[in-house]
């Protein structure tokens, strides 16, 4: 079983912990914490450190800070969009995973073929040499 933990009690986090909570494949996956904006002194607990994987929907202001704190402990992030607000906080966070690797991350964005994504994939994603991050 995945244990998740999720950042975030708005509403799409709330719609996010409710989906994970219906998944029809008993066992596959239980949100064991939630945490709103006092994240900072909430995960500082034991029960933060029992989660598998962490989901971001905060504030997209807050996005680079909370993944940078469980990316540095090698903890799986799904960040939703947008995955941070500036591009030396996608600059950091690379440097984090180059660092723990192989560390998973993903990133929510359901129009990657929107002209204003491309443009910014463009203008903001660092390269590996590999492919674009």
């Amino acid at each position: 079983m995945l244990h998740v933990g999720i950042v975030g009690r708005g509403p799409w986090a709330e719609t996010i912990r409710r989906t994970l909570e219906s998944v029809p494949l008993s066992g596959a996956a239980r949100v064991v914490w939630q945490y709103g904006r006092d994240w900072r002194s909430d995960v500082a607990s034991e029960k933060a450190h029992r989660a598998d994987a962490v989901v971001i929907a905060c504030r997209a202001a807050d996005h680079a800070e909370v993944a940078e704190y469980f990316l540095a402990r090698g903890i799986p992030v799904y960040i939703e969009k947008p995955l941070c607000l500036r591009p030396s906080e996608v600059v950091r966070l690379r440097q984090i995973v180059a660092a723990q690797s192989p560390i998973q991350v993903a990133v929510g964005y359901q129009g990657l073929s929107a002209p204003e994504y491309i443009r910014l994939r463009e203008d903001v994603m660092v390269s590996d040499g590999n492919g674009i991050l």
